[in-house]
C-alpha cells in the first residue's frame, strides 16, 4: 500500500502543474503517508514487520516521499524517531562479510532494494556521521548486486550520496 501511495503522490506531483485539481489527491496521500509515519514512530528500534530483505522495498519508497515532500511543501520528516533508528536495524541484521542480511521469515537472505540508497539519504539528511556512506561502502565491496534489484535505487543513491560525510 505504501509504494501504491508514493507512486501517486508522485504521479499527481508532476500532473497537477497541468490539472491543478489534483492538489486534494496530493494531500490526501500526504494524510495517509503522515499516519504511516507516525505509526512508524512507534517502532523503537527502527524495524519493519516485514523482515530484512521486504523493509527494503517499503523503505525505497518512504524515503523519496520523505524527500519529495520536504522538496516540495517544506514537510521534515528528517527527526523521525524510526528513521533514526532504521540504520541501527540495517546495520544489526548484516551478517559479517557484509554480503547477506538476515532472512527472517519467508525473506531472503539478500536485500530487494539496496540498501546502499537508503543509507545514504539517511546520511544525509538524518544521521550526518557518515555512518550510513561507511556501512553502504563496506556493501559495495561484496558485490551484492546480483541478488538485488539495486539498480532501480542508484538514481536516488546518487542525489542523495553526500561526499562531505
Amino acid at each position: 500500500v505504501l509504494n501504491n501511495c508514493v507512486a501517486l503522490f508522485i504521479g499527481t506531483l508532476i500532473v497537477q502543474v497541468h490539472n491543478p485539481t489534483l492538489e486534494s489527491v496530493v494531500h490526501y496521500v500526504i494524510g495517509h503517508l503522515n499516519t504511516t509515519v507516525d505509526l512508524l514512530n512507534s517502532i523503537v528500534d527502527g524495524s519493519l514487520d516485514e523482515g530484512v530483505a521486504y523493509s527494503t522495498y517499503t523503505t525505497r519508497s518512504l524515503t523519496m516521499f520523505m524527500f519529495l515532500a520536504q522538496r516540495h511543501f517544506g514537510i521534515n520528516y528528517y527527526d523521525s524517531n524510526w528513521l533514526k533508528n532504521h540504520f541501527w536495524y540495517l546495520y544489526a541484521t548484516v551478517l559479517p562479510g557484509y554480503k547477506e542480511s538476515i532472512g527472517i521469515g519467508d525473506s531472503s537472505a539478500h536485500w530487494f532494494y539496496g540498501p546502499e540508497s537508503m543509507l545514504a539519504f539517511l546520511d544525509r539528511f538524518v544521521l550526518r556521521n557518515g555512518y550510513g556512506n561507511w556501512l553502504a561502502s563496506q556493501l559495495m565491496k561484496t558485490n551484492h548486486a546480483g541478488n538485488s534489484q539495486i539498480a532501480a535505487t542508484y538514481h536516488t543513491e546518487f542525489i542523495w550520496y553526500d561526499e562531505s560525510l
